[in-house]
Parts: structure tokens; C-alpha cells; sequence
């Protein structure tokens, strides 16, 4: 969602965008925390979803509900 270069989660800014983020996963369970940095605001996020890991469906669409909450944490920047 950010659109950045694979190397921006360091210590740079990449498009004026600094970006800090650790993913985690599981059986089931998807989550993502970081801080994004622009122009001197500063926001800190955490999403945590998870879903019946023998049912591979809702796999797809958690996925899916990450990255549309990644495009609208950056069109709120």
C-alpha cells in the first residue's frame, strides 16, 4: 500500500516516507505493527486478524482486509 523501495523499512526515508514495520505469522493468525513517518506526523498501527487455520478461504480475504487497512492508513497521511 505504501509503495515504497524493498529497502525502506531502514533507516532512510524513501519518497519523504519512514517506515518501520515487523509482520508476524502463524497457523491462522496474520498481523502487522509499524510506524510510518511524513513530514514530522507520525502514526503507529497494529493489525492482528486470524481465522480457523483449517479452512483456507478466509485466508484470502484477511489478507485482502490488511491491505486495504495498509491504502487507508497512506491516504490518511
Amino acid at each position: 500500500p505504501f509503495v515504497l523501495g524493498p529497502l525502506s523499512d531502514a533507516s532512510a526515508a524513501d519518497q519523504g516516507v519512514g517506515l518501520w514495520t515487523r509482520p508476524g505469522t502463524g497457523a491462522g493468525v496474520r498481523a502487522g505493527v509499524g510506524v510510518v513517518e511524513l513530514e514530522g506526523t507520525t502514526w503507529t498501527y497494529a493489525v492482528i486478524c486470524n481465522w480457523n487455520p483449517d479452512v483456507l478461504r478466509p485466508r484470502s480475504a484477511v489478507l485482502s482486509t490488511m491491505r486495504e487497512i495498509g491504502s487507508a492508513i497512506r491516504r490518511s497521511l
